[in-house]
C-alpha cells in the first residue's frame, strides 16, 4: 500500500506541513483538513470541530457568551450561571480545567481581552465542540501562548486522543512545538497527492527532523 494511502487510525495526531500548503489554493487551512480528510475516503458526513486562526468572535458578546452560543448545548443552559469547570470535571479531562485558570475571566468583550486570553477561549470553545466528534482541527494552536500553556495544551489534546479515540489534525508555523506527541507527518506534493510519513519518536530521528525542519526542504519528509 503507498504511504500516502495509510488508513486513518484511532489515536493519530497528524502535524501538517504548513509550507507544502502555502503556496496551494486553499482559502483556509480548513480546506487542507478537510480535502485531507476526503483523499483519505473518510465517510460523510465528517463529524469534527475547528479552532481556526485568527480568531473570530462576535463583538457584542463577552467571550464566555460567545463560547456558550456556539458550544453549549441548549439543554445544558438554564437560568443558573454556567460553570465551565464543572463541566470539565465531568469531561474527566482535568487539564481543560488547568487551562482555564490561565486566564483571569471569560467575561470581558472580544476588544477588551488579550490574545492570549482569546487564544484560550477559543480553545476551549473547540474542546467543548469535540464532544460526539472524530477529529478535532487546530490551526496555528501555539500562537500566543507561553511555554506552561502550551504544555497544558498538549496534555489536554492528548486526552482527547487517547482516552476518546479522535484523531487531531494540527497545522502550524511552528512544527517543530508538536514532534514530541504528533506520530505523522503530512504534506502535499505537486500533484496534489497527501504524504503522510510516520515520525519515529526515537532521539536521533528526532534530531533529524529538526533538522530538516529548519532547513525547510521542498521534497516531502521521509519515513525512516
Amino acid at each position: 500500500m503507498p504511504k500516502n494511502k495509510l488508513v486513518l487510525l484511532i489515536n493519530d495526531i497528524y502535524l501538517f506541513d504548513h509550507r507544502s500548503f502555502a503556496s496551494k489554493k486553499y482559502h483556509s487551512k480548513l480546506k487542507v483538513f478537510l480535502s485531507f480528510l476526503h483523499y483519505q475516503k473518510v465517510s460523510k458526513p465528517i463529524k469534527f470541530a475547528y479552532v481556526g486562526s485568527p480568531d473570530q468572535w462576535l463583538p457584542d458578546l463577552t467571550l464566555k457568551e460567545n463560547i456558550l452560543l456556539d458550544s453549549i448545548p441548549s439543554s445544558l443552559i438554564n437560568t443558573k450561571e454556567f460553570v465551565f469547570a464543572k463541566y470539565f470535571k465531568k469531561s474527566k479531562n482535568n487539564f481543560l480545567t488547568e487551562l482555564l485558570k490561565e486566564i483571569d475571566t471569560l467575561d470581558q468583550m472580544p476588544e477588551t481581552a488579550d490574545n492570549t486570553t482569546k487564544k484560550i477561549a477559543n480553545l476551549i470553545k473547540g474542546f467543548l465542540l469535540v464532544e460526539n466528534t472524530n477529529y478535532f482541527m487546530l490551526e496555528n494552536p501555539d500562537k500566543y501562548l507561553n511555554e506552561k500553556q502550551l504544555d497544558i495544551l498538549k496534555n489536554a489534546l492528548q486526552f482527547e486522543s487517547r482516552a476518546r479515540g479522535i484523531n487531531i489534525l494540527i497545522v502550524t508555523e511552528k512544527p517543530k512545538l508538536w514532534q514530541n506527541i504528533s506520530n505523522k507527518f503530512v504534506s502535499q506534493n505537486d500533484q496534489n497527492e497527501f504524504i503522510i510519513s510516520p515520525i519515529d519518536r526515537s532521539q536521533q530521528d528526532l534530531q533529524e527532523e529538526e533538522q530538516e525542519l529548519d532547513q525547510y526542504p521542498s521534497e516531502e519528509m521521509k519515513a525512516s
